[in-house]
């Protein structure tokens, strides 16, 4: 789901597509900022998997500009905040670099002791 209209409500289309039965809803070409409120609203409608993939930089002819505020770290940092929101299907979109998908890869465990912890959606954690 990307949503690049200001002027209307984010849960319009988010409500219009799920009622067409996806089998996944993802956040995606997102700005990192918007990616947790936006899984929320995900969670509250969706009780299927849930995705993330925001970008991280943006266009200026003839090339993409990667914001350098952004480095792989941070999008390691932002997956642990997305995971504990429900997102199990994790990426990056415009501006990531092979270097951002590499820091996702090497959290890999430590983000599924997460999802685990935290439940896979729709299903409660497991009993302790």
């Amino acid at each position: 789901m990307a949503f690049d209209f200001a002027d209307t409500p984010f849960e319009a289309p988010l409500d219009a597509l799920i009622a067409l039965g996806p089998a996944v809803v993802s956040v995606m070409h997102s700005e990192v900022e918007a990616t947790v409120p936006a899984l929320e609203l995900v969670r509250e409608r969706w009780p299927g998997p849930i995705g993330a993939y925001p970008e991280i930089g943006d266009f200026a002819a003839p090339n993409w500009r990667v914001d350098t505020d952004d480095p792989p770290e941070r999008l390691v940092f932002e997956a642990h905040q997305w995971v504990a929101a429900g997102a199990r299907l994790i990426g990056g979109c415009c501006g990531t670099t092979p270097d951002h998908i590499r820091a996702l890869r090497s959290a890999l465990p430590e983000l599924e002791r997460l999802a685990h912890d935290n439940g896979t959606p729709g299903n409660p954690p497991p009993a302790r």
